[in-house]
């Protein structure tokens, strides 16, 4: 390629993440470049306000597309991190309550990555592509696990459905906002100065 080719570089031998990494990263907040998830699919929030609702009301579509807004964010922002297993105030909640909405056999961290690029591939436009801009990584922490996934910026703006509505997302500040059809020429104005 050329010069003004982007290239997405990985170390062939990637830094292990520690406990204390982690908790540091954490501890730093939600930025620009950094979000937290409580989960991918369990719906914490209705499980603490109504204890009594049964499971299968507790797999939530909208938590989901809240993760895949935000990896959308991170892909057209800059590129950013993730941490899903982690709630607003920092604390370490881990992953294992989606575990429970994963195919029988698949309960398990492997599993729910195997989930994750399944969500990928079927809900962003290129799916395919985009998965090669996602890596995810796995740390117990607390006795919990947690997963950290590095999302690098992607030339392309990469588009992710809801329903059979498609969307497009970007980062200001520590929050994912939407690009409105109209603030589309603008933003693409933006990302060019940017680079």
């Amino acid at each position: 390629g050329s010069l003004k080719t982007t290239r997405v570089l990985r170390s062939l031998h990637p830094p292990s993440l520690s406990q204390e990494s982690v908790l540091s990263e954490i501890a730093n907040g939600e930025t620009l470049s950094q979000e937290c998830k409580s989960s991918l699919i369990y719906h914490h929030k209705r499980a603490a306000a109504e204890p009594s609702t049964p499971r299968s009301q507790l797999r939530s579509d909208d938590v989901t597309h809240s993760c895949l807004r935000t990896v959308a964010a991170f892909l057209t922002s800059g590129g950013g991190i993730l941490y899903v297993g982690v709630n607003d105030d920092g604390d370490c909640i881990g992953i294992e309550p989606d575990f429970q909405f994963l195919q029988q056999g698949h309960q398990n961290k492997d599993g729910w990555e195997l989930h994750l690029r399944d969500l990928i591939m079927s809900r962003f436009k290129d799916g395919a592509s985009v998965n090669d801009y996602v890596r995810a990584d796995f740390v117990r922490v607390q006795e919990k696990t947690i997963a950290r996934l590095q999302v690098h910026a992607r030339k392309k703006l990469s588009f992710v459905k809801k329903g059979d509505i498609i969307f497009l997302y970007r980062r200001q500040g520590n929050r994912t906002t939407e690009v409105k059809y109209e603030e589309i020429e603008e933003f693409m104005t933006f990302r060019q100065e940017e680079r």
